[in-house]
Order: C-alpha cells, then sequence, then structure tokens
C-alpha cells in the first residue's frame, strides 16, 4: 500500500509519517502500534490456546472425580502440564522487548537512556563507521538474549516438542 508521496505505508514507515504529517498521521501511527501488539499477542493467545488443546479431556474428569474445583483444576494440574508453553511465550516477549527498537525511538528523549538496539545506532557515523566497536556491543547485546535462552532450553525446546506433536 502506498501513500500521496509514494512512501509505503507499513507499521515501520510509520514513525516517518508521524513526525511529518501533523494529527491526520498521529492517529494513523497509534493504529499502526496497536494492530501490531494485537498481532503479537493473538500469537501467544493462539500459542497457549493450541497447547491447551493437546491436554486430554479425560486428566480434567478424573481430576473432577478426585474432587478438584476448576480453579483447582487450574492450578494442579493445568499450570504444571504449560509450563513449557509459557516458557516459550516469555522467552518470546523477553527477546521482543529487549530488540525493540521503534518503540523506545519514539518515547525516549535523552540518549543517556537509551535502551541497547537504539546505542548500536550511535556507531553509524555521516561518513564512516566503526565496525569493530559495533561489533563489539552488537555481542554484548546479544550475550543476556543468549543467557536467557540457555537457561530456559529445556522449557524452550520441550514447548516446541509438545505443542508441534498432534496426540
Amino acid at each position: 500500500m502506498r501513500n500521496s508521496q509514494g512512501a509505503a505505508s507499513c507499521p515501520d514507515s510509520c514513525l516517518h509519517v508521524r513526525f511529518n504529517r501533523g494529527r491526520r498521521a498521529t492517529h494513523f501511527f497509534q493504529f499502526c502500534g496497536i494492530q501490531g501488539f494485537a498481532a503479537i499477542l493473538s500469537f501467544y493467545v493462539f500459542l497457549m490456546r493450541q497447547f491447551f488443546m493437546t491436554i486430554p479431556r479425560e486428566l480434567d474428569d478424573s481430576a473432577m472425580i478426585d474432587g478438584c474445583n476448576p480453579i483447582g483444576l487450574f492450578w494442579r494440574i493445568h499450570l504444571p502440564l504449560s509450563l513449557p508453553a509459557l516458557g516459550v511465550v516469555i522467552i518470546f516477549m523477553v527477546t521482543s522487548q529487549w530488540n525493540d527498537f521503534l518503540y523506545p525511538l519514539i518515547y525516549i528523549q535523552g540518549v543517556s537512556n537509551y535502551t541497547v538496539a537504539l546505542g548500536l545506532r550511535l556507531f553509524e557515523g555521516h561518513m564512516t563507521n566503526n565496525m569493530q566497536a559495533l561489533m563489539a556491543a552488537s555481542i554484548l547485546g546479544v550475550l543476556p538474549t543468549i543467557i536467557l535462552f540457555f537457561f530456559a532450553q529445556r522449557y524452550f525446546v520441550q514447548g516446541i516438542v509438545i505443542s508441534g506433536v498432534k496426540g
């Protein structure tokens, strides 16, 4: 989809539209932000729904026969079984927030408060780039995500395997 000046109208170009067009563009920017958030959130909801659909109904019935109420069924049966899927959702959420560039660029005013993704942008010069420093800072920026994955690798792999197996 193209706007009147030939630029693509997508969520990445909303920042340009917001700062150059005025009041109407602000509403368009807010719409793009809401759509992006809703798309990501709906993916997590769908992932959890698909996981809960794989839990056998007989497990619920046997817990009810044993005297478990619906809240106890969730806390004692469903929540412990859903830890792998929740681990996958948490890893995806933390990674997407850690690597987010657009929203911190809009909301953070001072350079001293920049996130890692915005700080990496400061390594680009007007005519030259300091590639050695940029790559070293990139390694430091990716390191927390790698450490998170190593600690949650069991849940991540187990959640992917369980959600992909049809039972």
